[in-house]
């Protein structure tokens, strides 16, 4: 009979590739949104991403192998940094049906401090409430599993967040020193004061080292945090002054998770 399960079997098996329907294209600028959306969408959602591990988003520039491939997507998760700026609204132009999905909220990336929003877990949980609420309405029928994948990781997000409170607890100090200013926002959500030996590009001059060394000393600070971006000769220089060691957090680091665990980690360590 034509309902027999192995008919069916049959006929499953038969179809051609292309009756299957395609994952939904997307595309993220920095790997801590993967993470997030990977989570979120699981198989049913084809990710590719914008920045390279190495890469510095403040100098990055898509290349025409990139943004020839965004032809084919149907989303665009914009993560508030600064390459994005000169690129939005040549995206819109160029390719109409692209819907460009900002993460950050209500802010306007052209006015952030620190673009650096996804280094607060309450601010990656926001990121990854805009991406489901994105996903669902371009992909309804696996609205339901994305709804389903969203509560693990918020749930997940919140114990990291709750992880992060408890290591920080009991320190010396809440000052901390770093190579260049991606720590902000995590600064702010933890109480802590992040002094930077750069920010939006430009280092800080004599009288600014001579204030660092100030707080540095006083605050008996042995520890910069660098990324491997921004490894400066003022770096190694304040580092020797202080007698203080390099320690390298990376903001864009792929397993948005673990990585900031291990950023707790070393935060604590250079805070007693």
């Amino acid at each position: 009979m034509c309902s027999s399960p192995r008919v069916l079997l049959l006929i499953l098996i038969c179809l051609p590739a292309g009756a299957a329907a395609a994952p939904l294209s997307v595309f993220v600028s920095i790997p801590p949104q993967h993470y997030l959306l990977q989570r979120i969408a699981g198989d049913a959602v084809h990710i590719s991403v914008m920045l390279e591990p190495g890469q510095s988003p403040e100098t990055f520039d898509p290349s025409a192998q990139q943004m020839q491939a965004l032809a084919g997507a149907r989303l665009y998760f914009l993560a508030g940094v600064p390459f994005e700026t000169g690129r939005v609204k040549t995206l819109a132009r160029a390719y109409p049906d692209l819907r460009l999905v900002p993460c950050c909220g209500n802010l306007d990336p052209a006015h952030m401090v620190d673009p650096h929003y996804w280094t607060s877990p309450v601010n990656a949980m926001n990121m990854a409430e805009t991406m489901y609420d994105a996903l669902a309405a371009a992909d309804p029928a696996n609205a339901g599993t994305y709804h389903f994948n969203l509560d693990g990781l918020l749930s997940d997000l919140k114990s990291l967040d709750a992880y992060i409170r408890g290591r920080l607890q009991q320190r010396r100090t809440s000052v901390f020193i770093t190579a260049h200013a991606a720590w902000g926002w995590f600064a702010q959500r933890y109480g802590l004061q992040e002094e930077a030996l750069e920010r939006n590009g430009r280092e800080i001059g004599p009288r600014g080292m001579a204030r660092l060394l100030e707080i540095a000393r006083r605050e008996q600070l042995h520890t910069v945090f660098v990324q491997d971006q921004f490894r400066t000769p003022v770096v190694t220089r304040l580092a020797r002054q202080l007698d203080a060691r390099l320690v390298r957090l990376d903001p864009l680091a792929s397993d948005y998770i673990a990585n900031m665990r291990g950023v707790a980690d070393k935060m604590a360590e250079a805070l007693q």
